[in-house]
C-alpha cells in the first residue's frame, strides 16, 4: 500500500490523468526514509528504467535480495510500452497485472524535480478473486446484488437486473446504448473485449458513486455479459487500507497468520470467539480448524490462488479462505459467517423439494388406490364364489355317479387351465340371444340365479350346444348342478387373474418409485437415464393417460452415466410435469434419448402453445413463474437447470415455437463438474 504522501488519483485501466503536484525534499526525504514501512512493494527508478532503490516488500515480490541497478521493466514484463511512455512523459499511469503469484494494482508516478519514477503498488489477489466469483453470479442476474448486463455485438442492452436499472436510473434499460450509459468506455476499450477471450475491467463515475464493470464476451452466444461492483467505498478506503491492515482486530471475522507448518502466528479477537481460548498462538490449524487434513494443506500450500474451506462450528457455517502470502513464508486465513447463507438455500431447496413431493404424491397416490381398489373387490367377490362354489360341489357330489363327475370336472377344469374355451365373440344382440336361451335351460334344471350363471357361462366360452353336450355326459339330474359348478370356476378363475393383475400393478408402481428415488444407493451412482424417464412416466402415470399421448424414442444402446440419480429423476419430473400442464393435459409428449460427441442427450418435446420470447431468457430464474398464483413455485427450472449445469457439468437448452417446444439436456458420462461441497470436519 501507499504512504500518505504519495501521490494518488481515480483509477483507470491503462488510462492516465494529469500529472500530480511536485513531491517536496522533505516529502521525498521521509519515503526514502521508511520505505521498509509500506506493506506493498515501493520502487524507485531512473529514467532508463534501472531501480535506485527498493523496500523489502518488493524485494520479496521479485524474489531479488538485490534490485539496484536492475531494469525494472525486465522484472515486470507486464507493464505495456504505452504505459511507460505516459510516465515518461509526467504522467501518473495506474494498471492491474499480475506479478509472480498475486495480483498487484500498481501506480508509476513520476517525481518531476529530481526526474526519477516512484512505483507502489497494492495487492489486490482477492479483489480479482470477487470479481471471478461476480463473473459466475452473473448467470442468475436476479440474484446479483451488483449490476448486471447482457450485450450485443454493438453494445444495444438485450437484459439488465433491477440492479443495473437502479444505477442507471431507468427501469428498463433494453435497447440502451452501453457506450452512451458508461462515456468513460471508449470503442478501443471496446474492441478489447472481442480479443484474446479475456475479461476487460473498467471504472466509471455514476452520480457520487464509482463501480467497477467486468466485460466478457461469450463467443458461443457472441454476446457481452457485464457485471459491476460498487468501489466507491473500496476507492475510498484505499489510503486507510495500509493502516487496517495491520489491525486485523478491526475485521469482524475470523483472521489468522499461520506459518508453512501450519503454526498459528496471528488470531485476531473474531477468531478466538469462534474457535475457542484466550490464545491460539503456537497451536496448529489442523487441529483448531475441522477439515484441515494433510490433502488439504497440501494443496493450499501448493496453490497459487485462494482457497476455500467450509466449516461447521458450533452449529454455525463458515468459509474459510486460505490466501498465500506474497512471500511464500505465511499463509493468511480469513474467514466469513455463511450461516444465513446456508438456511436460505436448504429453506430454497427444500420449497422445491416439497413442491415436487406434492405433485409426486398425489399422482402416485391415485395409480396405487386403482390397483389396490380393483384388488380389493376382486378378493371378496372370489371369497363369495368359493362359498358358493363349497355348496354347489357337495349337492353335485350328491346328484351324480362320483366315478363320472370326476372324469367330466377333471376334462372341464384341464380346459380352462389351457384356455381352450374363452368369451364367446358376439355381437351385444346375439349375446344376450345366447344370455336368454342358457337362462331358460338353467331356470329349467333348478339353477338358482340363472340369469348370473348364464353371464357366466357365456364368459368361459359355453353356448346352448355345448350345455347340451354337457347334459348327456353327466344326466338330467346333475346337468344343472354342473352348469353351476363350470360357471363358478370360470368366475373364480377371472377373480384370480384380477388380483394377479392388480398386485403386479402395485409392484410395478414400488419399483417404479424405488428406481426413481435410487433408494439405498450413495450420492452418486451408475444412472440408467433410460430407465429413469420410464420411472418417471410410471409414477405420473394419472396425468399422462387422461388426454396425453407419450411417444418413446430412447437409445438402446444409450450408455450409463455417472451422477446423482435421485435428483436427476426430479429433472426429468419438471420438465414432463411442465409439458403435460402447457398441453393443459391433451397432447402429444415425445421423449428422445442419443449420444452426440460423447454425451447422453435427453429431448423432451411438446406440442403445447410454447414460451413466448419475452420470457424465454426468464425460465431458469429463481422464483419466476407463469403459472397463477399458488400453483407455482417458480423454483422448478431454476433447480433443473442447478442440477445439469452445476452438479453434473451438463448443459440444458429451450427451443420454442407456438406448437413446438423442445428441453435439450445433454449430460456427460462421467462426473466432470466440482462435486457439492459439504461441511468439512
Amino acid at each position: 500500500m501507499v504512504p500518505a504522501s504519495f501521490p494518488t488519483g481515480p483509477r483507470r485501466d491503462a488510462a492516465t490523468q494529469s500529472f500530480p503536484p511536485p513531491v517536496s525534499d522533505s516529502t521525498r526525504g521521509q519515503m526514502a526514509r521508511f520505505p521498509d514501512m509500506n506493506p506493498g512493494p515501493v520502487a524507485c527508478l531512473d529514467r532508463s528504467g534501472s531501480i535506485l532503490m527498493a523496500n523489502r516488500a518488493a524485494r520479496k515480490l521479485l524474489k531479488e535480495q538485490a534490485l539496484e541497478g536492475k531494469c525494472f521493466w525486465d522484472l515486470v514484463p507486464g507493464i505495456d510500452e504505452e504505459s511507460r511512455r505516459g510516465a515518461l512523459e509526467g504522467k501518473t499511469v495506474r494498471i492491474d497485472l499480475p506479478v509472480q503469484d498475486v495480483w498487484l494494482n500498481l501506480t508509476i508516478t513520476p517525481d518531476p524535480a529530481s526526474n526519477d519514477i516512484f512505483v507502489y503498488g497494492t495487492d489486490i489477489t482477492l479483489q480479482k478473486a470477487a470479481e471471478r466469483e461476480a463473473y459466475e453470479r452473473a448467470r442468475f442476474p436476479e440474484l446479483n446484488p451488483g449490476p448486471v448486463a447482457r450485450l450485443r455485438r454493438d453494445g444495444t442492452v438485450l437484459r439488465a437486473n433491477p440492479a443495473a436499472g437502479a444505477v442507471f436510473g431507468h427501469q428498463d434499460l433494453s435497447g440502451f446504448a452501453w457506450l452512451e450509459l458508461c462515456p468513460g468506455l471508449d470503442a478501443v476499450v471496446w474492441a478489447r473485449v472481442f480479443e484474446g477471450g479475456s475479461s476487460i475491467t473498467h471504472e466509471e463515475q455514476i452520480g457520487d458513486r464509482w463501480y467497477s464493470f467486468t466485460l466478457r464476451h461469450e463467443s458461443e452466444l457472441d454476446q457481452v455479459f457485464v457485471y459491476g461492483t460498487d468501489v466507491t467505498e473500496m476507492k475510498a478506503a484505499e489510503r486507510a487500507l495500509a493502516e487496517l491492515a495491520r489491525f486485523p482486530e478491526f475485521n469482524p471475522g475470523p483472521v489468522v497468520r499461520l506459518d508453512r507448518q501450519g503454526t498459528v502466528l496471528l488470531a485476531n479477537p473474531a477468531a478466538l470467539r469462534v474457535f475457542g481460548g484466550s490464545d491460539l498462538a503456537g497451536r496448529s490449524w489442523l487441529d483448531v480448524c475441522p477439515g484441515v487434513a494433510g490433502d488439504f494443506w497440501s494443496e493450499v500450500l501448493k496453490a497459487q490462488a485462494p482457497t476455500p474451506l467450509e466449516v461447521e462450528i458450533d452449529r454455525r457455517h463458515y468459509v474459510m479462505t486460505h490466501a498465500p502470502g506474497s512471500e511464500g513464508l505465511f499463509v493468511f486465513v480469513y474467514g466469513s459467517d455463511i450461516t444465513l447463507q446456508k438456511q436460505s438455500e436448504a429453506a430454497l431447496r427444500q420449497s422445491e423439494k416439497m413442491a415436487t413431493l406434492g405433485t409426486l404424491s398425489a399422482g402416485l397416490a391415485h395409480e396405487m388406490n386403482n390397483p389396490a381398489s380393483a384388488a380389493q373387490r376382486a378378493a371378496a367377490a372370489l371369497q363369495t364364489t368359493f362359498d358358493r362354489l363349497q355348496k354347489v360341489e357337495w349337492e353335485l357330489r350328491a346328484a351324480a355317479a362320483s366315478d363320472k363327475l370326476d372324469e367330466v370336472q377333471a376334462e372341464l377344469l384341464q380346459e380352462a387351465h389351457e384356455g381352450r374355451h374363452g368369451a364367446l365373440a358376439l355381437d351385444p344382440l346375439t349375446r344376450a340371444d345366447v344370455e336368454d336361451q342358457l337362462e331358460a335351460w338353467l331356470a329349467g334344471n333348478g339353477v338358482e340365479e340363472p340369469w348370473d350363471i348364464a353371464a357366466s357361462l357365456t364368459e368361459v366360452g359355453y353356448d346352448p350346444d355345448r350345455i347340451e353336450a354337457l347334459t348327456q355326459r353327466v344326466g338330467e339330474g346333475a346337468a344343472g348342478l354342473t352348469a353351476t359348478w363350470l360357471a363358478l370356476v370360470g368366475r373364480a378363475q377371472r377373480l384370480l387373474d384380477e388380483v394377479r393383475h392388480s398386485a403386479s400393478r402395485l409392484s410395478e408402481l414400488v419399483g417404479a418409485m424405488k428406481a426413481y428415488s435410487y433408494l439405498g444407493q450413495g450420492p452418486v451412482q451408475t444412472v440408467d437415464v433410460n430407465e429413469g424417464l420410464r420411472s418417471t412416466l410410471i409414477i405420473l402415470g394419472s396425468k399422462l393417460r387422461e388426454g396425453v399421448t407419450v411417444v418413446q424414442d430412447l437409445d438402446p444402446d444409450l450408455p450409463k452415466i455417472q451422477g446423482f440419480g435421485s435428483e436427476l429423476s426430479q429433472v426429468w419430473t419438471n420438465l414432463i410435469d411442465n409439458a403435460v400442464e402447457a398441453m393443459e393435459a391433451s397432447g402429444t409428449l415425445r421423449l428422445r434419448t442419443s449420444v452426440r460427441r460423447g454425451d447422453v442427450v435427453v429431448e423432451v418435446e411438446d406440442d403445447g402453445p410454447g414460451i413466448p420470447p419475452t420470457i424465454q431468457h426468464r425460465i431458469y430464474d429463481a422464483f419466476f413463474t407463469t403459472k397463477p398464483p399458488g400453483s407455482g413455485t417458480g423454483l422448478g427450472l431454476y433447480t433443473t437447470y442447478n442440477i445439469v449445469t452445476d452438479k453434473h457439468g451438463g448443459s440444458i437448452e429451450l427451443d420454442s415455437i407456438p406448437g413446438r417446444t423442445l428441453f435439450t439436456v445433454r449430460l456427460p458420462t462421467e462426473q466432470r463438474s466440482r462435486p457439492e461441497q459439504g461441511v468439512r470436519g
